[in-house]
């Protein structure tokens, strides 16, 4: 693999070309291309400074590589289309935020020595809870485009927070969903989850949402990040003998399970409220086609909409494969962020928000436009449940999955998914 190449003028993340080139994800993509969006602008008219973290390194790397692409990307055919206000371009300062007190350092950084514009990125919810208290503490937005956890969205939000990402409570509603309308003989489930806060807050969505489809709880294992050995979890689940595991790890140990629990004969449904391509490419197609299932995704690189399509060509590009959906969402991020710059005149924090809180809807590449909800800032959009494609049914390299159901429906208010009003906690 060729060696990585810098991000901006002034910031190389040495060690994600390391782990980029260790992981099997990147194995096979190539190296982009020093982007348009971190050159010196041609003309006088300063950069707008992006702060994009993500963690490039530990087990959530995987996800962090198609983040630090996909950021990349968006700004590049932003800038490449001329800017924003008349000429301004991007610049990316990038930082690794490998896990929560890092991420606090390195927000600290972008703000008082860069002195970032704005604050993207984040998948670790640990991470990006420390950051959100940071952004606010600076007064700089900070569009949140990979972490999950409820409580970004409930008693940790604030005025100055956005969500690309999905909440654990839209993912878990569209799989739920889905479940009752085609598994609902399936009663008896089994939880197994990260041991932090976004595998914490997945489970008590996801079995509080069981419940009120009458689904029952017959067991649960918080599981540490960073376990290579789930035997005696599996053992356990077994022994237990659900009808479903609603799979409710993250990152590597996603997929480190699904190879483990394949090994051990899949021998119940799965089910995954997060059903990211990037975990799913990082399992061989022959075990997950094996073992099949179902999943929530905010986005498939197979959705046939003008945008997506113009969007994996240029991800394509910098991989040399398909983007999965974390590239996505850092990509539409920088998107909807430059309309938002654009529509108000410049990087002035409280016109944006205001902007965002305006109800102002975003063509967000997939046949529905989305718009940030007044409530907790959350972006409400519709989610894919995917669907496994059958062992024998693996043709394609990279489309591993059929949409399966489109949530919500195209007569159903995007509110639908989110976390209801009555049980809101969130105070802007």
């Amino acid at each position: 693999m060729h060696e990585e190449k810098q991000i901006t003028r002034r910031h190389f993340l040495a060690a994600f070309s390391t782990v980029a080139a260790g992981i099997a994800l990147a194995a096979c993509a190539q190296q982009p291309a020093t982007p348009a969006a971190t050159q010196a602008p041609a003309a006088a008219k300063p950069a707008i400074k992006i702060g994009h973290l993500t963690p490039r390194t530990g087990f959530l790397a995987p996800a962090g590589f198609y983040s630090s692409i996909g950021v990349i990307v968006g700004f590049d055919m932003i800038n490449n289309a001329g800017g924003v206000l008349g000429g301004r371009k991007f610049d990316i300062i990038a930082e690794d935020s490998v896990d929560a007190g890092t991420a606090v350092q390195k927000t600290i950084k972008l703000c008082e020595k860069d002195k970032v514009d704005f604050l993207m990125g984040e998948i670790n919810s640990a991470s990006a809870l420390a950051e959100t208290e940071n952004a606010a503490k600076y007064q700089k937005i900070f569009i949140n485009t990979g972490a999950n956890s409820d409580q970004l969205r409930q008693d940790k939000c604030n005025h100055y927070s956005f969500h690309i990402e999905s909440s654990n409570t839209q993912s878990v509603k569209a799989c739920m969903y889905y479940l009752s309308k085609n598994k609902a003989d399936l009663k008896n489930y089994y939880f197994p989850y990260s041991d932090y806060a976004f595998g914490q807050n997945l489970y008590q969505v996801a079995k509080a949402e069981a419940a009120k489809y009458g689904f029952k709880e017959i067991g649960n294992d918080p599981i540490p990040t960073g376990t290579t050995e789930f035997s005696s979890y599996i053992q356990k689940i077994k022994s237990a003998k659900p009808d479903i595991i609603f799979n409710c790890l993250a990152g590597t140990d996603w997929q480190v399970f699904v190879k483990q629990y394949a090994d051990a004969g899949a021998p119940f449904y799965h089910a995954a409220a997060q059903f990211e391509t990037n975990n799913v490419w990082g399992v061989p197609r022959d075990v997950m086609g094996a073992i099949g299932g179902i999943g929530a995704a905010v986005w498939y690189f197979k959705v046939d909409d003008p945008g997506s399509v113009k969007f994996v060509e240029e991800a394509t590009k910098k991989l040399g494969k398909p983007p999965d959906d974390q590239c996505y969402k850092d990509a539409i991020g920088a998107t909807l962020l430059a309309k938002a710059v654009d529509a108000t005149g410049g990087t002035d924090t409280e016109k944006v928000i205001k902007y965002f809180e305006s109800g102002a809807e975003f063509d967000l590449w997939k046949g529905r436009k989305g718009k940030f909800s007044t409530q907790d800032h959350q972006l409400l959009q519709t989610m894919y449940t995917l669907q496994m494609k059958p062992k024998d049914k693996l043709t394609d390299q990279w489309d591993w999955c059929d949409v399966a159901y489109v949530n919500p429906g195209p007569n159903d208010p995007l509110e639908s998914i989110h976390i209801a009003k009555a049980d809101s906690v969130c105070k802007l």
